[in-house]
């Protein structure tokens, strides 16, 4: 430690006081060092809480919040004819009230159908040509 420049401190009462000399006892350190890491403690988790504040950040996120909010609703809307009926069937088992076994079956068969339906397409897309 460099050369010291002292501070004193005044425990409101006794109690205070001999709870500092405690915890200071139970850090091995002696009770100016366990103040003086208190203390930097506190000034680092001050600095730490104040520092978006400093860098105003408030309006990009608010920013980034909505734009994600809007993001996801955009990929949660389901629309029927343009997506393939086994996603849309599988998307409302899972979103609505359905017993365990009836979600199991539906993703067990899931993969199958869905080939199933990519084979039919790739047919037909291979037929317009």
């Amino acid at each position: 430690m460099s050369d010291p420049n002292p501070i004193s401190i005044y425990p409101d009462n006794a109690a205070q006081r001999q709870l500092i000399v405690s915890w200071a006892q139970k850090n091995d350190e002696s009770v100016s060092e366990f103040c003086r890491k208190a203390i930097e403690e506190r000034l680092a988790r001050d600095t730490e809480s104040e520092a978006p504040n400093e860098l105003d950040v408030d309006e990009p996120m608010d920013d980034l919040k909505t734009e994600f909010l809007a993001d996801l609703e955009e990929a949660t809307e389901v629309d029927i004819h343009e997506q393939f009926y086994p996603e849309v069937a599988l998307w409302l088992l899972l979103s609505n009230d359905y017993s365990g076994e009836e979600r199991r079956q539906a993703m067990k068969e899931a993969p199958d159908t869905m080939r199933e339906k990519l084979a039919a397409l790739t047919e037909n897309e291979e037929g317009d040509e």
